[in-house]
């Protein structure tokens, strides 16, 4: 019996560390993963929070001397500069008051526990950028036809027309610089981590 007992232990001992030693790095990985993509988060809230602050002062400061470098400065081009503000003070707000975080949970004593909870953490962040992709272009698309519409119906729609073209290419470049890996990483490991293919094992 004592022996039998013995034989069970090590072959359990012999399952369960390389188990641990695979879950260990498969931590570690996630970990470092989420820790940077965290890290360019805060790189690009900060980025384009100045970028956009930085827009809105200097049309302010256009307003301010009556400069139009591209030809005469008249009543149109004010509105357009002011809208232009208002809308680059709006996109500094949005990257303040919303912006994009990713979590990273504490360190768990238990290397498979803290797996599991790094693969959920990558899950979480998933739906995050994707969700702050499409609300950056929608957002930002919106608002910037909100201001052609406004300018349209203050002077012609050539003024709203222009507006709003000067202005479309910035919330898909704002998106599209954003970071996206934990949404990529999910979409290519999903499958294994929900069927628990791999040295964890984990589900969503």
């Amino acid at each position: 019996m004592g022996r039998t007992l013995v034989v069970v232990v090590t072959v359990l001992l012999r399952v369960v560390a390389p188990a641990h030693a695979d879950c260990a790095a498969d931590a570690a990985r996630l970990r470092d993963h989420l820790t940077g993509e965290a890290r360019r988060a805060d790189t690009w809230n900060t980025a384009w929070a100045l970028g956009f602050g930085v827009a809105a002062v200097g049309q302010l400061g256009a307003v301010d001397v009556e400069l139009n470098p591209l030809g005469a400065y008249d009543a149109k081009f004010e509105s357009t500069l002011y809208v232009g503000a208002i809308e680059a003070g709006i996109g500094t707000a949005s990257r303040v008051v919303l912006p994009l975080r990713i979590p990273v949970p504490d360190r768990l004593s238990d290397p498979c526990d803290d797996a599991r909870a790094l693969r959920r953490a990558v899950a979480k962040a998933a739906k995050i950028e994707r969700q702050s992709f499409w609300l950056t272009i929608i957002g930002g698309t919106a608002i910037n036809l909100a201001g052609a519409i406004y300018l349209t119906a203050k002077h012609d729609f050539g003024t709203g027309a222009l507006s709003f073209a000067s202005s479309l290419p910035i919330a898909p470049l704002t998106a599209f610089t954003q970071p996206r890996g934990s949404l990529k990483l999910y979409k290519r490991s999903r499958v294994e981590w929900s069927v628990g293919v791999g040295s964890v094992g984990a589900s969503f």
